[in-house]
């Protein structure tokens, strides 16, 4: 008997594309799990029938969309195969990608290639975020969606500006020159990169952080300057920020103490922005000029604990320890509404998982709060970490409900064992919810076992409602082998269900 993998290529595609319109895209990629064969055709018929290019066609972000590394290689597919009549924002980052290999033969082969080239103006457009540690795909929905947007024109001499930045290419950047380094805003229509200033803190050179800074009259440009020194710090480039600092001070003298005006950029605000940073030797390093050039931040403590956060969450040892001696809060930023302290450091921490550990234990010395960490570890489906969090005998309070979001059947068994209350979620909180939606039917049919009540209210219409709007057929069957009515009209309307981590943020 002839299988499914003994077809023609064409037809097996042509067959997975049916099946995932019908079973919905989130549902059709689970087919990547068969086998290795399988996925491969599965992410083929993607690229063929260009099924991602209406992913954000929503006015809005959705909750589950595609991991950013499939959306980096899908971009890439497009734009290296999209006919030259075809759509023009993809067939612009080919150009220029092309047009960049053409003008600047001066590096080593592997980086010549337009694919090569390609594959990064890809990877930035997908990945590059101006909070990467705190990445929850805004940039990437805004760029991805301009790129399928019919109505979006790009300027193509701004494509090859971000192209030249993204690959250090001198030659290139200074034969067209730069005339904005503030554009594009992420709403700007004209080109789909982040801003010039941000790319060229992460990527480029001394040779073309110079020429950036200097005018075309030969002076300093201080705003340049200024942004400069803020990106690199972001980037952790040490040895950028120390050349930024020291470009041409007698000519042009820092004035972290001057006050700005609207024709002058604020050198103390860029010092505080400088804080942001995940390298500990940056950070010292701006925390030794503050102190030499006695500048008065008027948030610093506030600046330095939303950089704990941030290097919390990246698991960044050093630079926790580094900011909590500096006078960061080991709790975060006070907010300026109730809940006053949020505990966001901790969080971040336990969201990265057993290798965050040394982090955590650090924050917990220096008087985080411990009553969110089981929390967070299992609404990130950190198992090891939920372990051995409940081995040191720690609240698991509110942390069911994230669990099941995941859905992560291992930790949400801990936790049931652990003792915790499968009802302490109610509502639209509820694990049931969460089942249902996933089309998860082991764990529903371990929640029902360990007592969630069906017949909590709104839960009923809600499961009926959900599966009747997805087309779970497998999960009003399973509705009904528990009794429940799946032909009646739902009463209650359908709740918005929160995010895992919004539910550990409401603490």
């Amino acid at each position: 008997m002839t299988g499914l993998l003994d077809l023609p290529i064409e037809v097996f595609e042509q067959i997975l594309y049916r099946a995932i319109q019908v079973r919905g895209l989130k549902r059709g990629m689970r087919l990547r799990l068969v086998n290795k064969p399988f996925s491969s055709a599965v992410m083929q018929a993607v690229y063929t029938y260009r099924m991602l290019d209406g992913l954000y066609e929503a006015p809005r972000m959705t909750n589950r969309t595609p991991s950013l590394a499939l959306l980096q290689q899908y971009l890439a597919y497009r734009v290296s195969n999209e006919p030259s009549d075809g759509n023009e924002r993809l067939t612009s980052i080919r150009r220029a990608a092309m047009q960049i290999v053409e003008e600047d033969n001066s590096h080593e082969p592997d980086l010549n290639s337009s694919e090569t080239c390609i594959r990064l103006m890809c990877s930035v457009l997908v990945e590059f975020s101006d909070e990467p540690e705190l990445f929850d795909g805004r940039n990437t929905y805004i760029r991805f969606r301009k790129m399928f947007n019919h109505e979006m024109r790009f300027n193509f001499d701004n494509i090859v500006l971000s192209a030249a930045l993204c690959m250090n290419r001198f030659s290139v950047l200074q034969r067209v020159g730069i005339k904005n380094m503030e554009w594009p805003r992420l709403n700007d229509n004209n080109v789909p990169f982040p801003s010039p200033k941000s790319l060229a803190g992460t990527y480029c050179d001394e040779r073309i952080l110079g020429l950036l800074m200097t005018t075309p009259e030969g002076r300093v440009n201080r705003q340049i300057r200024g942004a400069l020194l803020h990106q690199t710090s972001k980037a952790g480039r040490l040895a950028a920020v120390q050349f930024v600092y020291h470009f041409r001070q007698s000519d042009a003298s820092w004035e972290f103490n001057k006050e700005s005006n609207n024709n002058t950029i604020n050198e103390r605000n860029v010092l505080a922005m400088c804080l942001n940073t995940p390298n500990a030797e940056v950070l010292e390093f701006i925390m030794n000029i503050i102190t030499t050039h006695c500048v008065l931040i008027e948030n610093l403590v506030d600046d330095l604990s939303a950089s704990l956060r941030r290097n919390a969450k990246l698991g960044n040892l050093e630079m926790v320890r580094c900011l909590l001696s500096h006078g960061a809060r080991s709790e975060g930023q006070h907010e300026w509404h109730e809940p006053y302290i949020r505990n966001y450091p901790i969080i971040e921490a336990c969201s990265g998982g057993l290798d965050n550990l040394a982090v955590i234990d650090l924050l917990l010395k220096n008087g985080a709060s411990p009553d969110v960490t089981i929390a967070a570890a299992a609404s990130r489906g950190h198992t090891s970490l939920v372990r051995e969090l409940l081995d040191r005998n720690f609240s698991p309070v509110q942390a069911l409900a994230g669990a099941a979001k995941g859905p992560y059947l291992d930790i949400v068994r801990l936790l049931l064992d652990a003792g915790v209350d499968v009802n302490e979620s109610t509502g639209a909180e509820s694990p049931l919810l969460s089942a249902i939606s996933l089309e998860h039917t082991e764990l529903f049919k371990l929640l029902v076992e360990k007592g969630a009540d069906l017949q909590a209210p709104g839960i009923v219409d809600t499961c009926i409602s959900i599966s009747r709007r997805d087309g779970l057929e497998s999960m009003l069957e399973l509705l009904g082998e528990y009794g429940i009515d799946v032909t009646k009209s739902p009463i209650l309307p359908l709740k918005e269900i929160r995010s895992p981590l919004e539910i550990v943020k409401a603490f």
